[in-house]
């Protein structure tokens, strides 16, 4: 009789232990849908508010000037009409969306660039008539910014009007431009541009910011498993084994149960 009690004892165990496993897998993938819907409800919101968003300049506490303007996040898995015509400027990049899934960030800027230049020209005389004239001049703004410009070209006096023919100009130019994605006062993620360049003006900025809900899935997945450390599982040792009626024998013992490990001392 206390054999069979026993036994039923033991199968009303491992039923609580089901049940409890089906708890917590129920009560981690409740978390994750809560944590998707979240910030799916926060990216409608940051999409709207970057369709209405035009570019801006502000100025940091050390004087540097900074174009920006806010970014757009989309989900590459369930892509809404609207994005796709958004996203159909940069076919020629993403290969009409085939390549995605490899892509992590679209980046666009439109530079407006207005120079000066005074440079020291030379003249050295071919022959009676023919003269080639040539002249170079190179800046170094910063580092990473510089501008080498030269050229030459050949100039005919003879009877007439003088003659210039086969010009020939060389441009050789660094432009730095230093880009960030921030969340700037809390207003959600956008993208600063700045450049040490002299005469450049930005004009225009664009951001697209892609993720795949599939793979944000599973992420938050192995934070909430990482998190909690219970787990159900098999044991195999050797020890005392309870055989009823308050005696224990020694020997092999396999056991089924749940098993909690701190987090620290759980092995990656």
């Amino acid at each position: 009789m206390n054999k069979k009690k026993d036994k039923y004892g033991l199968l009303a165990i491992l039923a609580l232990i089901v049940m409890l496993m089906l708890q917590c897998n129920s009560s981690r993938r409740l978390k994750r849908d809560l944590q998707l819907e979240k910030e799916k409800v926060e990216r409608e919101i940051n999409n709207r508010q970057a369709s209405e968003d035009s570019l801006r300049t502000i100025k940091f506490d050390n004087g540097t000037l900074v174009s920006t303007v806010r970014s757009y996040e989309f989900d590459i898995r369930n892509l809404k009409e609207v994005e796709r015509e958004l996203l159909k400027k940069y076919e020629d990049l993403t290969t009409n969306y085939k390549k995605l899934r490899g892509i992590n960030s679209i980046l666009k800027a439109d530079l407006d660039l207005t120079e000066d230049l005074l440079a020291r020209s030379e003249a050295k005389q071919l022959n009676d008539t023919t003269f080639e004239v040539s002249f170079a001049k190179y800046n170094l703004y910063s580092e990473g910014n510089s501008r080498f410009i030269s050229g030459k070209n050949t100039l005919f006096i003879g009877e007439g009007k003088p003659k210039v023919t086969d010009t020939e100009i060389n441009l050789d130019q660094t432009i730095r431009l230093r880009a960030i994605l921030d969340d700037i006062d809390g207003e959600g993620p956008s993208l600063l541009i700045s450049t040490e360049y002299p005469g450049i003006t930005i004009s225009d900025i664009e951001n697209i910011n892609l993720i795949n809900s599939k793979l944000r899935a599973k992420e938050i997945d192995s934070y909430v498993s990482n998190s909690g450390s219970l787990g159900f599982g098999l044991g195999l040792g050797y020890g005392l084994n309870y055989i009823g009626e308050g005696t224990f024998r020694a020997g092999p013992t396999l056991s089924v149960g749940m098993y909690w490990t701190p987090k620290k001392l759980r092995l990656k």
